[in-house]
């Protein structure tokens, strides 16, 4: 089995036969890498943790092995004079390593200090709503007990627009680097003028107040600053919001303006972006703009609707334009039952989280309760921009793996969402972050035309297909034809019947 690809969110990595050596340690000369994380104080930096195939190391020294913490799985000092970065590099170069991370500094996991903050049951649910369920949440605090966001990431917000002077949320506002305020002139020369926080398409103009509440409502789910003393605390304690209002104070807008709200967002570099509107029908220029964006490596997430309706049959949009880099958001109530108002669809809904009863910040300072999947899908969005933020060098792809392999199971989203879960930030943020593996691959019992992979984790079903095979090779060298790749019932996802033209009895690679 030594020419199939070995699964990642992004795509697949050859397992070749990896050589046996015996040195543990990493050497010097060491080539440049990517962030590892934004926050250097997030992770140890005097060593790394690297996990070693077994049979590359048979021969290592007893001393090579000791502290090992699993098989194959111990820590490797950084040489002086680099960085954890460029010793991730070079580690992940040798043959021998399956893979190489930082070692994440954790703490004991504490509560913010925002006053408000009991009040969240989506981001930590006690029971504190008569009736809730503890734990029915998002466990956002052990994901803050890793990370609380990274300024480096920009989320735009499409919407009716932020309140700009609202102390929870002026601190993450996105300011545009190339912009020069109040001088009426296009001096970044992307044909907007003075756009310093985002755009008004409603009336082509850069005053992006809200005039609604919804949309600052949204971004305060997404990134009201954290541990301020202050309000409410967002999913994101560190982000930038970029203010994009395509919707008038009435909450009523056009497609066309959306579609330039999408692309402005893609264009000035915002990783993800946030739709909690629905309506109209389905738009080929909408559909184009998704795939554009896709292009680009942007998260486009959508709520639901808010109709109790199957999208499934009646399709919701822009929830159900069909692309890869597409999020589409149920709402659930601190019982973890679905809410009554919302959405679903078992292949084109792909996940729940919180949508009622949720406090955020509104407009003139003060704070409200709103409920709909314009709710849940920020908390969505707000899971994107964390995880983009530990782990920049992922693509789109990986970080919504990730996302929707960790939710929770719950019983009342088996059959209504794609998953059949709610976000769990915390499992997606604390969990393995290589990626699956196989693990074993075997001919299915009394089926020559079978084999069976096994993944060290969960992947999504529809990620992986015959062209993730590199090739398959029949006992006598030729060439055999992989036909169907189907996920094996009561697997959880973790074991892949690959289908292929029969070649006669041997072996195949």
């Amino acid at each position: 089995m030594r020419r199939f690809m070995r699964h990642t969110a992004l795509g697949f990595s050859r397992l070749d036969a990896l050589d046996s050596r015996t040195m543990l340690s990493l050497g010097t000369g060491l080539p440049l890498a990517g962030p590892i994380a934004s926050q250097s104080d997030s992770f140890s930096h005097e060593h790394i943790l690297v996990r070693y195939d077994l049979g590359s190391i048979q021969h290592a020294s007893i001393g090579d092995l000791a502290g090992e913490l699993v098989p194959g799985l111990r820590a490797v000092p950084v040489p002086e004079g680099s960085s954890v970065a460029e010793a991730i590099a070079l580690a992940r170069a040798d043959p021998r390593v399956l893979y190489a991370q930082p070692d994440y500094l954790v703490s004991i996991t504490s509560s913010p200090n925002d006053p408000r903050f009991g009040s969240l049951w989506g981001l930590n649910n006690t029971g504190q709503l008569v009736g809730g369920t503890p734990g029915a949440d998002i466990s956002a605090m052990e994901a803050w007990s890793v990370t609380t966001g990274s300024p480096e990431v920009v989320v735009a917000v499409i919407d009716t627009g932020i309140d700009l002077s609202h102390p929870d949320l002026a601190p993450n506002l996105w300011v545009n680097p190339g912009e020069v305020g109040g001088n009426g002139r296009d001096d970044d020369g992307n044909h907007y003028v003075d756009d310093i926080h985002g755009w008004n398409f409603v009336t082509n103009t850069p005053n992006v107040r809200d005039d609604n509440n919804h949309g600052t409502h949204v971004a305060g789910i997404i990134g009201a600053v954290g541990n301020n003393e202050l309000g409410v605390v967002g999913v994101n304690w560190n982000v930038q919001l970029m203010t994009l209002k395509f919707l008038n104070s009435s909450g009523k807008g056009t497609t066309s303006n959306a579609i330039k709200a999408l692309n402005y967002a893609v264009q000035m570099g915002a990783h993800v972006s946030n739709h909690s509107y629905s309506g109209g029908a389905y738009d080929a220029a909408f559909a184009d703009a998704v795939a554009s964006a896709r292009s680009r490596g942007h998260i486009v997430v959508t709520a639901a609707g808010n109709d109790f309706s199957n999208n499934d049959v009646n399709p919701a949009y822009p929830a159900n334009y069909v692309s890869d880099n597409l999020i589409s958001v149920a709402a659930t109530d601190a019982y973890d039952y679905i809410a009554g108002f919302s959405n679903y669809g078992a292949t084109t809904v792909h996940l729940g989280a919180p949508g009622v009863s949720i406090l955020s910040t509104v407009r003139n300072g003060s704070y409200g309760y709103m409920s709909g999947t314009s709710m849940a899908a920020p908390h969505v969005t707000g899971a994107v921009a964390l995880i983009r933020g530990l782990h920049p060098e992922w693509s789109y792809d990986q970080v919504i793996a990730k996302l929707l392999t960790t939710v929770d199971k719950v019983a009342d989203l088996d059959g209504q969402v794609q998953t059949g879960g709610r976000l769990n930030l915390g499992r997606a943020v604390t969990s393995e972050t290589v990626g699956p593996r196989i693990e074993s691959a075997s001919y299915v019992p009394g089926d020559h035309t079978r084999i069976r992979l096994r993944f060290n984790e969960a992947i999504l079903p529809g990620s992986f297909t015959p062209d993730d095979l590199v090739s398959l090779t029949g006992p006598e060298g030729q060439g055999v034809e992989v036909t169907a790749v189907t996920a094996v019932p009561g697997s959880a996802d973790r074991e892949f019947d690959v289908s292929f033209t029969s070649a006669g009895i041997g072996t195949y690679q």
